[in-house]
């Protein structure tokens, strides 16, 4: 588990919200589907939700909570 630095969070920000209130082009559905498909994890589930509830919160919280090997893989499966 690693803390996220501001400025990663920042990048992460940049990456994956190109507009306020939205992470990529995902619907609840397709968020959830992704997270599943590629890291076999109920991305709402309640471990989740520390940061809040909207998808940034919770694509904060995965990367947190996860071992760097797994956090680091989000950002490339987006590009597949």
């Amino acid at each position: 588990m690693a803390k996220i630095k501001h400025y990663q969070k920042d990048q992460i920000r940049d990456w994956f919200c190109p507009q306020p209130g939205y992470v990529l082009d995902f619907s609840n559905r397709t968020f959830e589907e992704f997270f599943e498909d590629h890291f076999e994890t109920n991305i709402y589930a309640d471990a989740f939700s520390e940061k809040g509830t909207s998808k940034f919160n919770r694509l904060l919280s995965f990367v947190e909570l996860s071992p760097p090997t797994l956090g680091n893989r989000v950002a490339p499966a987006t590009l597949v």
